[in-house]
């Protein structure tokens, strides 16, 4: 959804500056993650909401390869959103 009052148009250069921003804000999270595990950090906190878990995925992915961590040293823990209940759903979800 959109935060933006509905009669506001954006222009094709507030459209493409906002998908720049967006790229920038997820790089800096992976570098974020990146830095806090090789700080020692083992605990990352994730939901579906939060939609990072693919970039925290990819860093991992990173961290794995270099080997500076292995995944049993991992603890990810995330929240399904409330619509996602049932056993079967759970577990597409995650």
């Amino acid at each position: 959804k959109s935060l933006r009052n509905k009669d506001e148009e954006l222009s094709k250069e507030q459209i493409e500056q906002d998908k720049k921003d967006d790229e920038k804000e997820q790089k800096q999270f992976r570098e974020a993650v990146l830095c806090a595990i090789k700080a020692g950090y083992r605990h990352i906190d994730t939901a579906q909401a939060y939609r990072t878990e693919a970039i925290i995925g990819d860093a991992f992915k990173t961290l794995f390869a270099e080997k500076v961590v292995k995944r049993e040293d991992i603890f990810i823990t995330t929240k399904v959103g409330r619509k996602t209940r049932k056993p079967d759903d759970v577990r597409k979800s995650i």
